[in-house]
């Protein structure tokens, strides 16, 4: 069965040195192994990266400050194997927090139960 994650993050100005930032985000087995799926390219880790910054209505006086961009990121569809999954999104080079989840094949926990 396929899924996708779907990932909502937002960092703070304060956070990180720049009004740019550089992230990843690493979907990983809960022993900290990246995840692989294959695609349409062949075997691949399954990983996000990009660049990203702060914005600011083009209106506003210089000393209101910057505010946070959230951004949501959707990775899929996957073929995941059943079991406990990690997210973790890192912002400059720093691991900024992580969300675990639980991947369970429907049909196979109603045929359990």
């Amino acid at each position: 069965m396929l899924t996708a994650v779907v990932v909502f993050f937002s960092a703070e100005p304060e956070q990180l040195n720049s009004k740019r930032f550089d992230f990843v985000l690493e979907l990983l087995t809960l022993s900290g192994e990246s995840v692989r799926h294959v695609g349409p390219n062949g075997e691949e880790i399954v990983m996000v990266s990009g660049n990203a910054g702060w914005t600011r209505s083009p209106n506003s006086p210089a000393e209101i400050p910057f505010t946070p961009s959230p951004m949501t990121i959707t990775i899929g569809p996957l073929d995941l194997p059943d079991g406990p999954y990690e997210v973790r999104i890192s912002l400059d080079g720093q691991v900024a927090g992580s969300a675990y989840f639980h991947r369970e094949n429907a049909a196979t926990s109603n045929a359990t139960a």
